[in-house]
């Protein structure tokens, strides 16, 4: 109707007759044409601009998306509401730049939690031998999938690239697949090892190996009775006993656990 008076003020004996609909998306445009000066106008289920997009078909593929559902799901759904459906071309189109919108906001999400993370750390006094900050990761990981698995590993060895930042301690379930393929895969995480296996050269006042940050006589040698004990034979049974720590050197934690009510309780012990 107010298409009509619209016209009317421009051409006075004419009369809007609809002549198509055409459809993009969920959005229907009707198209009425004047049966004497033969303009058209046209009707939109959605008011859109230049400067004013639709939010329509992206709200129907976002929401699908969101869902864990996809294309075929939407379609069903929409057939039985009794309405046309998107055409796999606009849905994969939207799909697509929502990709794009989704991968900028949350790369801006992990960039600033990366520096909370850091700040905190820094905070807390965590700080590798290297000056790196470090923490410690409580993944969820009982029911990750094989791409949310490759995704955890890039994440840990990218960790210091994009942060500056090392999870060093990764709290979970030691069956957990995610945790043999970081074990595995990461590129970092050894200096525990290396700290454990040195502690018997530490206790023979061999301190060459240490690390400055945990022994005040790093790189002294004047006191060394490493060779008493190898003179003595003690340093095979020793070192065979050490193997079973070092097997396990890695499910070592600072009195962590992936359980929080755990946690909380041993705080408050």
């Amino acid at each position: 109707m107010k298409q009509q008076i619209n016209h009317n003020k421009h051409c006075t004996v004419d009369r809007l007759e609809y002549f198509q609909e055409k459809r993009n998306g969920l959005i229907s445009s009707f198209v009425y044409k004047c049966n004497v000066c033969d303009k058209d106008m046209v009707l939109e289920t959605e008011l859109t601009t230049s400067s004013k997009k639709s939010m329509l078909n992206y709200a129907a593929v976002w929401g699908t998306l969101a869902t864990g559902s996809h294309y075929a799901h939407l379609e069903e759904f929409l057939t039985v509401l009794d309405v046309s459906a998107l055409s796999k071309k606009v849905f994969f189109k939207h799909k697509r730049k929502l990709g794009s919108m989704w991968k900028d906001s949350v790369w801006e999400v992990v960039e600033q939690a990366g520096k909370e993370k850091h700040e905190i750390a820094k905070t807390n006094g965590d700080m590798d031998a290297d000056g790196i900050p470090y923490i410690t990761v409580f993944p969820d990981t009982d029911s990750s999938s094989a791409i949310e698995q490759n995704t955890i590993v890039e994440g840990f060895n990218n960790s210091i690239k994009m942060h500056n930042l090392r999870y060093k301690k990764f709290v979970a379930d030691e069956h957990s697949s995610v945790y043999n393929k970081i074990k595995q895969n990461v590129s970092y995480g050894l200096e525990i090892k290396i700290d454990i296996r040195n502690a018997v050269n530490h206790v023979f006042k061999n301190c060459s190996s240490c690390r400055e940050d945990m022994c005040d006589q790093a790189g002294e040698t004047v006191d060394d009775r490493k060779r008493e004990l190898t003179n003595f034979g003690a340093h095979h049974p020793i070192y065979c006993a050490m193997g079973q720590l070092l097997t396990k050197v890695d499910l070592l934690i600072d009195n962590e656990a992936n359980n929080r009510a755990e946690l909380y309780m041993s705080l408050l012990a």
